[in-house]
């Protein structure tokens, strides 16, 4: 990724870039709520999704990472409003794309909107093999899978680790339990926000016989 702006710096004119801002948001913070009409590309940082079901925060296993553009499933599909995006780091830099933007400048180009389409689909298959690796293979299949489909320069962040729980469906003891292995097997070690991967082939073992 090159250039203040990562590859936007490639499919945009310099007139464009030059109208387009960098915002920093930090742990906790949202970068996109349920009534916004705008996407996000992440600069730096890391960002999940969350949605709320009869009051209850629930965390999928869509984590954004560096050089992904965030919310174009919520804003091309306008009746699906239930997500929202979290910054999971410290420190989240991103760039905002508005509607007006949007429209006018990039889904009028088809090899633009192309690009934009490819980089937010790896994040929704993803997802999908994430589910199918925890119908198939179980839990601790699943962790595997998300700690390192979702770690950035050997780590995955996370703003609270019990959300991980959700994005696993299991109890805070199993998570615990399920962390407490991977720990023994010297495959990660675990910190205040983040799993730091030690054993990445011993991670993979777990679900490559899943990935399809």
């Amino acid at each position: 990724m090159k250039g203040e702006f990562g590859v936007l710096e490639k499919i945009l004119s310099k007139d464009l870039i030059k109208n387009l801002s960098i915002r920093e948001y930090h742990r906790g913070e949202f970068l996109l709520a349920l009534d916004e009409r705008k996407i996000l590309y992440l600069l730096e940082g890391t960002v999940y999704a969350v949605r709320y079901h009869d009051g209850e925060k629930i965390i999928h296993p869509y984590f954004f990472k560096p050089n992904q553009f965030i919310g174009i499933n919520m804003y091309l599909q306008k009746d699906i409003r239930d997500w929202e995006m979290v910054a999971a780091t410290k420190k989240v830099r991103a760039v905002v794309l508005d509607e007006k933007f949007l429209e006018e400048h990039m889904f009028n180009d088809a090899k633009i909107l192309r690009f934009i389409l490819e980089r937010g689909s790896g994040v929704i298959r993803q997802g999908a093999r994430g589910f199918f690796m925890r119908s198939h293979g179980g839990a601790k299949v699943f962790f595997a899978f998300i700690i390192m489909s979702n770690s950035v320069d050997g780590k995955m962040h996370f703003l609270k680790y019990n959300d991980i729980a959700h994005v696993l469906n299991v109890g805070r003891s199993m998570l615990y339990k399920l962390t407490g292995e991977l720990v023994h097997e010297g495959c990660i070690e675990k910190n205040k926000d983040c799993i730091n991967i030690l054993d990445e082939e011993k991670l993979k073992r777990y679900y490559e016989e899943y990935m399809y």
